[in-house]
């Protein structure tokens, strides 16, 4: 488990996984594409997604950039719930 994945995990009330198992789930949708994120989470509340993107915005501040993508049922046929970063669920 990365150093990001440990302190998310303590920081929000639901969970964020960086096991290949389940971001091995997350890299396809319909579309062609397979695209491996680094990261998935599974907030439980707007308060967890509130925590993730200050944390990540944080990142961003000091030139640490992470792709973010939301995803719903992973029906999407162009990709767009695909990313190389975080996969929010």
């Amino acid at each position: 488990m990365s150093k990001i994945t440990k302190y998310l995990n303590q920081l929000i009330v639901g969970n964020v996984f960086d096991t290949p198992e389940i971001c091995e789930a997350y890299s396809t949708d319909q579309s062609i594409l397979k695209i491996m994120p680094k990261m998935v989470a599974f907030p439980e509340s707007t308060s967890d997604l509130q925590k993730i993107m200050k944390f990540f915005n944080q990142l961003a501040a000091k030139k640490i950039r992470t792709p973010i993508a939301v995803r719903g049922s992973g029906l999407d046929e162009m990709g767009a719930d695909l990313s190389t970063g975080l996969v929010i669920s």
